[in-house]
């Protein structure tokens, strides 16, 4: 079930009871829980699971005929009176009420990471149970199962690892320590580094807390991030200062946290403690401004850089090389100047023969993003001619070359999380280039046989290429198929130049 279906069917805890019951007078004595949104089937849970060592107690409920909590919390209020242990019922019941000041999302909290959790305001309860839904969806299907029925995130019914194991729930018997180890397994992934952070912020503070009281925080991560800063260090009277240290509170995350219902403070000591609070906050808020407006600003002069380098690569001479056709932006320049010609897995021959021919010329260079070193963008001002003619390399070698050039800057640019297909680029573009410059004669060849393909309906060059390959009947057609880069650009050159119609076989 989702997070919306799961949303619509939660209703004030107020509406689930009728008004002059028992549990509408609860509820009522109870601050703050009337308003709060509950699933509506949080009072179906059995009495018996309830309170299960009150054996008179359950037997005096079942001969009334009641053996839920909606039941006996919807009797007319006057009815109270006449349980033998009236008061022993209310108390109880009260203390069941109680419990539902906490979502059942903030159980999962509680029972993950083993941090008591304290009620929020009803406004902030949303927050709560989006995130803690959004993580547990995230789990396998059977840990989430035990997780929503142990902890009611669905029906706001808590049940027993008994009640889990049985068919019903998981489809076959489970026994209570099955169950306890996928619980287990479930609360696990939750404390896992993926999940810790997020969930971790959303742990509550004491109601009594100074946290709460002076900055308004409600999580833990509403809090600013302290610096650590010993309490002695802040400015607070002799005798604030002897009364923090004999609660054993020593440091400025220690106090934040604290929940004042568990020492003893002074009115005025908390009121000294709050307005130190709030200056650190202010102090912390005001450097996070400055830190930020720095960043903005840096990253404007970073762009409108970036900017002036695009539009001087832009305005480049075009040059009749590797990347001449090929759209790269700064970005994609910049991973291109970090890899190095040795990264390659070139053989030794090849890298000395290239690094002899980029002796021979002026690399051309982008100021400020690429590294003054042999790198891939000087390899990539070669045209195909030039490259074929070094000696070692040759067409084959030159197509080969592109592949690994290709390969290696999608992967980068995987890394750094771009999407990008740069790979095929370079590959169909090195491809059509040398069939320009070195097979124009084995083009021509081929002419009839892509004539041929095209008059039987196949019309793109993977089709024509498809078909060559099953029916070639000329062994000069196969020993010019170097890669199906190569033999694809020339299928292209044949439908993209019907001039050489003109030219004989």
């Amino acid at each position: 079930m989702n997070l919306v279906e799961q949303k619509l069917q939660w209703i004030p805890i107020i509406e689930m009871v009728p008004k002059d019951s028992i549990g509408f007078t609860l509820i009522s004595e109870i601050s703050g829980l009337g308003g709060r949104l509950r699933p509506k089937t949080t009072f179906s849970k059995l009495l018996e699971t309830l309170w299960p060592a009150n054996k008179a107690l359950l037997s005096e409920l079942q001969g009334r005929n009641i053996t839920i909590v909606y039941e006996i919390l919807s009797l007319p209020d006057d009815q109270l009176s006449s349980f033998a242990n009236k008061f022993r019922v209310r108390e109880r019941l009260k203390e069941y009420l109680e419990g539902q000041r906490l979502t059942p999302h903030a159980r999962v909290l509680e029972a993950a990471f083993g941090e008591q959790q304290y009620p929020v305001p009803p406004e902030s309860e949303g927050e709560i149970v989006g995130a803690v839904g959004e993580k547990v969806a995230t789990l396998p299907e059977r840990e989430q199962r035990v997780l929503r029925l142990r902890l009611g995130l669905d029906d706001g019914i808590r049940r027993t690892l008994k009640e889990i194991g049985s068919p019903e729930h998981m489809g076959r018997k489970i026994g209570r320590e099955g169950i306890r180890v996928i619980e287990a397994k479930a609360l696990w992934h939750l404390r896992s580094r993926s999940h810790w952070e997020d969930l971790t912020g959303y742990l509550s503070l004491p109601e009594e807390n100074l946290g709460r009281e002076f900055l308004g925080a409600v999580f833990m991560k509403d809090l600013p991030k302290f610096p650590y800063l010993s309490v002695r260090n802040l400015d607070l009277s002799d005798t604030t200062k002897e009364e923090v240290a004999n609660i054993s509170i020593h440091s400025l995350d220690d106090l934040v946290k604290v929940n004042l219902q568990d020492v003893t403070l002074s009115q005025k000591a908390r009121g000294e403690l709050g307005n130190e609070l709030k200056k650190m906050a202010d102090k912390y808020y005001r450097q996070q401004e400055e830190e930020e407006r720095r960043r903005k600003k840096e990253e404007q002069q970073k762009g409108l850089e970036r900017q002036r380098l695009l539009d001087e690569w832009e305005s480049r001479p075009k040059l009749n090389n590797l990347i001449s056709e090929i759209i790269l932006s700064p970005e994609h320049m910049e991973l291109l100047g970090s890899i190095r010609l040795s990264e390659l897995g070139l053989s030794t021959r090849v890298y000395n023969s290239i690094q002899r021919e980029l002796n021979q010329k002026i690399p051309f260079l982008i100021k400020g993003l690429l590294p003054e070193e042999t790198t891939l963008v000087e390899l990539l001002n070669f045209s195909i001619k030039d490259l074929a003619d070094i000696r070692g390399i040759g067409v084959k070698g030159v197509v080969k070359l592109g592949e690994k050039l290709g390969y290696k800057l999608e992967q980068l640019l995987e890394q750094e999380g771009i999407k990008s297909q740069v790979n095929l680029l370079f590959e169909r573009q090195i491809a059509r280039q040398t069939v320009e410059v070195k097979f124009k004669s084995e083009v021509l060849l081929i002419r009839n046989r892509i004539k041929e393909a095209a008059g039987l309906g196949f019309t793109t060059p993977k089709q024509i290429h498809e078909w060559l390959i099953r029916t070639h009947r000329d062994k000069r057609i196969s020993d010019v198929r170097i890669n199906s880069w190569v033999i694809g650009a020339m299928i292209e050159y044949v439908l993209s130049h019907p001039e050489i119609e003109a030219y004989p076989i």
